[in-house]
């Protein structure tokens, strides 16, 4: 597998350092293939605890490892059932407690995580409001914006002029 350039994570701080030489706290970094923003991404939620409903455009706190970032429910795809997974519902209005459901996501800052089939740490997530957790679930899929040609630091540059 070839790498384009490492992404350090600080799980203390939560920073990202492109092309980090850093070896001092080797055990408290990890390190990823890629970072790229998520632009959105397909989750499988199961509401437990919501005193109304939950519609399209609810915004909570998205807590995913060390992350603790707020995100929008763009859409909500489909209504399945908890136990089978099977779908009762496309496109429903609104979801309840008790209820599972395929949910788009979109998060307002950049967010590191992976589907639940690729890394599983990364790939499991809290929804948190009113000072209670609200839903959990798993990432199913995750879409990455492309990045663009932006600030490029000193490290990313010896790690282009390596290969």
């Amino acid at each position: 597998m070839k790498l384009d350039i490492l992404s350090c994570f600080d799980p203390r701080t939560n920073a990202i350092e492109n092309g980090s030489d850093r070896n001092a706290f080797s055990n408290t970094f990890h390190i990823t293939t890629h970072f790229k923003k998520p632009t959105y991404e397909y989750l499988e939620v199961i509401v437990l605890n919501h005193p109304g409903q939950i519609a399209n455009g609810y915004t909570p706190v998205l807590d995913c490892h060390t992350a603790h970032i707020a995100c929008k429910f763009a859409e909500i795809k489909e209504k399945c059932d908890r136990r089978t997974g099977k779908t009762t519902e496309t496109e429903p209005k609104a979801i309840k407690s008790g209820d599972a459901a395929i949910i788009m996501l979109v998060p307002t800052k950049p967010l590191c995580v992976e589907s639940f089939q690729e890394f599983p740490p990364l790939g499991r997530f809290a929804v948190r409001d009113m000072r209670q957790t609200v839903a959990v679930g798993v990432i199913k899929s995750v879409t990455f914006k492309e990045t663009s040609s932006g600030k490029v630091t000193k490290a990313a540059e010896k790690a282009q002029k390596k290969k």
